[in-house]
């Protein structure tokens, strides 16, 4: 399993993920690189053909190093300049652009009268008439009325105030703007009714031809689920669509460790898959069976792959599940966690910044997971009983995903699901059926037979929603106000790491590597507690046209602003919620800016502001 001889792939994606940390915040001079690594593979190439036989063996370790150093090093220009962004032909270097040729990338979701949707700069026009080819990609809110529709790969001439992507109002505001840089967008703009012309219609792209299909899957979902929450949930179960999907199903699913479901992944994949793979047992005597089988299971995936969107979480899945079938048909013996290396090389040569997904991270976490403690904990799952077998294999399966994605999830969302078990023990079965009677239902011809389907399908959901609400409703559902900044999200994947090796290798280096991760990990969340402690500061948060003053002193904090507003403001309780995690705030109170006194240590000065201890803050009027 450890065998680095064995995962060759897994020793190239290391230097490669380094080398795309430091390619996506610092440049790296093309020459300076492509000198430094000529250099090395001189030194490797001189240890391979001008010393002795003893000395090349000897030296193995420093071919290691020095090639992992050349891959990291090419793996941090290529996605320095594979960034848009650092081109010289970014359309945001010309100043005084007026019009801005587009060609649509992605569509996203409606937002008022307003489409949401991804596009590539082609060309830019200046204010005195001349005409660029330049480069980039920029967010869209493009006018939009029911008669007109928009498809990948339209050209459009757009007019409009481009502005960069704005930084969050206030502290642990989701972060937007560091969100679409990871998709190489930091520019985006509003265009109005009479602020675009269509230049040309979208060819019969891949893409366009894609998405086509998926709106006919999302009519047909449409025409036989009619409440509005399972018609969501369904879009999201077959085609990873969720914009339809409200705030608080997602808040459910979150809470009870089930929000996977919700987005196309591996476990969607793993079911076409397998359900191909059934299909194709029909084609067993014929000749060249395994050739065909090959071509039918990889263009059903693919497909599906597709028609869903492309997402970072499938395409992993599906590059995987690629490699799998190569490795089948050429009848070579396979390791998993080589395949899934290789597969997420394949997707940074494609797209380098795709590491930075939460969706990659958490999809590529628990696959990993599953590959390395499930085997760990099957031996425990004997029975004599096949129900009690596949009861205990599908919550050994569960706890595997959790091992490498706790750190992820806590440092994304700030809770963790206590009753993820229970949960995925009930929900999972439940939907695997839902996604194959989905499918069933997006190939039916319109009939009876599709009505009666989506009846039994629109139960199911049903029933799959109120599984999770009950479970999310109990008081111990879930432990939140978690917070771990970036650096103990790391340290605690290592140490998952190093836990899972030791099983394997019952190493005591490990077990001490393990205790100086863990000793770092107390030392860091013990010096944010004495801060937090010693805090004592004033900070304003903007929530639209209301502004709030937080006063902090030790774990406890005073809010000043209207109460009424404040409980009503669901993203601002949300970001609050966060901040006051990382600040480790325990007890917080509200109060009006018309009370006088609190405590001894905040008074309430009318017509002026505030004395917070030593400090003192004028409340501006607004006209």
């Amino acid at each position: 399993m450890f065998s680095w001889h064995a995962i060759p792939f897994l020793r190239l994606v290391i230097p490669f993920i380094a080398g795309i940390l430091l390619g996506f915040h610092h440049a790296l001079p093309l020459g300076l690189s492509g000198s430094i690594i000529l250099l090395l593979l001189l030194i490797v190439a001189y240890i391979q053909l001008a010393l002795p036989a003893v000395l090349q063996y000897k030296g193995r370790s420093i071919n290691a190093i020095v090639l992992s150093i050349c891959i990291c090093l090419f793996s941090w220009s290529f996605t320095w300049f594979s960034q848009s962004i650092n081109s010289n032909e970014h359309f945001s270097k010309i100043e005084k652009g007026k019009h801005f040729e587009i060609e649509i990338s992605e569509i996203l979701n409606q937002k008022g009268v307003y489409q949401k949707l991804y596009a590539e700069v082609k060309s830019v026009i200046d204010s005195t008439g001349n005409g660029y080819e330049r480069t980039g990609n920029i967010l869209v809110y493009l006018w939009q009325d029911s008669t007109t529709t928009f498809l990948p790969g339209d050209r459009l001439l757009i007019s409009g105030n481009i502005q960069a992507v704005n930084a969050p109002l206030n502290p642990d505001d989701f972060d937007y703007q560091y969100y679409l840089s990871t998709k190489d967008i930091h520019h985006k703009v509003y265009v109005k009714q009479d602020q675009y012309l269509f230049i040309e219609k979208g060819k019969n792209t891949l893409m366009s031809l894609a998405h086509q299909l998926k709106m006919a899957c999302n009519n047909k979902l449409k025409q036989n689920i009619r409440e509005k929450e399972n018609y969501g949930v369904a879009e999201a179960l077959l085609l990873g669509y969720k914009y339809d999907i409200d705030n608080n199903t997602n808040q459910i699913f979150a809470r009870t460790g089930t929000l996977h479901v919700l987005a196309v992944s591996g476990m969607h994949v793993g079911l076409i898959y397998g359900l191909l793979t059934w299909i194709c047992g029909a084609f067993a005597g014929f000749r060249h069976s395994k050739y065909i089988k090959f071509g039918i299971i990889v263009s059903g995936i693919w497909g599906y792959v597709i028609v869903s969107g492309m997402g970072a979480s499938i395409l992993r899945a599906v590059v995987m599940f690629t490699c799998i079938s190569l490795a089948q048909i050429s009848k070579r013996k396979t390791n998993t966690i080589n395949l899934l290396s290789a597969s997420a090389c394949i997707l940074f040569l494609n797209d380098p910044l795709c590491l930075f997904d939460p969706g990659f991270q958490l999809s590529y976490s628990a696959v990993a997971g599953i590959i390395l403690v499930y085997p760990l904990l099957k031996k425990y799952c004997h029975s004599k009983f096949k129900i009690l077998k596949y009861i205990k294999e599908l919550l050994a399966l569960t706890v595997s995903a959790q091992v490498f994605t706790l750190p992820f999830s806590i440092y994304y969302f700030g809770q963790f699901p206590n009753l993820f078990l229970l949960a995925n023990l009930l929900i999972i079965p439940l939907t695997t059926i839902l996604i194959f009677s989905l499918i069933i239902l997006v190939v039916l011809p319109t009939g009876l037979l599709s009505q009666t389907l989506g009846t039994w399908i629109e139960k199911g959901l049903s029933l799959n929603y109120n599984i999770a609400e009950y479970i999310s409703s109990s008081a111990i559902s879930v432990t939140d106000q978690l917070y771990i900044n970036k650096l103990e999200a790391g340290l605690m994947l290592l140490l998952a790491g190093l836990i899972t090796l030791y099983f394997y290798r019952r190493s005591t280096k490990i077990l001490l590597a393990s205790s100086i991760v863990v000793l770092s990990v107390l030392g860091i969340r013990t010096e944010r507690s004495i801060a937090s402690v010693l805090q004592n500061e004033i900070v304003t948060y903007k929530a639209f046209k209301q502004q709030y003053y937080i006063c902090i002193n030790g774990n406890e904090a005073i809010i000043i602003g209207d109460e009424n507003t404040f409980q009503k403001d669901v993203f601002l309780k949300q970001s609050l919620k966060k901040y006051f995690s990382r600040k480790e705030i325990k007890e917080y109170k509200i109060i009006s800016a018309k009370k006088l006194f609190v405590s001894t240590n905040f008074l309430l000065i009318p017509g002026i502001g505030f004395q917070f201890f030593d400090k003192t803050m004028t409340i501006a009027k607004s006209d």
